[in-house]
């Protein structure tokens, strides 16, 4: 998969994936710097899905895409709530009514991160985190609702 890259999910529900990076080779990356970082669409809402991409990734896909591309309803937030991700000018640019954190309770890494959460905090963005339970998002295409399961 490459920036530009587009799967159309369902045609006529209007349910797309684009990627938005890698967006050159990243063979000889770390893991996290190279993940696949792309956007959900489904009719009026949108999840910005970003693996584990850190900063430096986020960095470069701002400069390559207007803001208001990068406008998500949602924020599966990268590397797991890590402070190596999730920098201010991202979460500025995506703008998420809801943060996802993927990361188990107790983990040895100690995600998500306090910094992360502060920014979170600061920017008014709700956050849901995996941490003993699933995470539920749906949505009609025109509103949605994510909830712990």
């Amino acid at each position: 998969m490459r920036r530009g890259d587009r799967i159309v999910l369902d045609e006529s529900a209007g349910v797309k994936f684009d990627v938005l990076f890698p967006d050159r080779d990243v063979s000889d990356w770390s893991r996290n710097d190279g993940s696949i970082v792309g956007r959900l669409v489904y009719g009026n809402t949108s999840v910005m899905l970003m693996g584990d991409a850190t900063k430096k990734t986020e960095g470069i896909i701002l400069s390559e895409n207007p803001p208001t591309f990068l406008k998500s309803d949602i924020l599966k937030l990268g590397h797991h709530g890590s402070k190596t991700s999730s920098g201010e000018m991202w979460l500025r640019a995506v703008a998420p009514k809801e943060a996802v954190i993927s990361a188990g309770c107790h983990n040895r890494y100690g995600h998500p991160h306090k910094e992360v959460i502060d920014r979170l905090t600061a920017l008014s963005i709700d956050s849901l985190r995996t941490c003993g339970g699933t995470i539920v998002c749906e949505s009609d295409g025109i509103n949605f609702e994510c909830r712990k399961k």
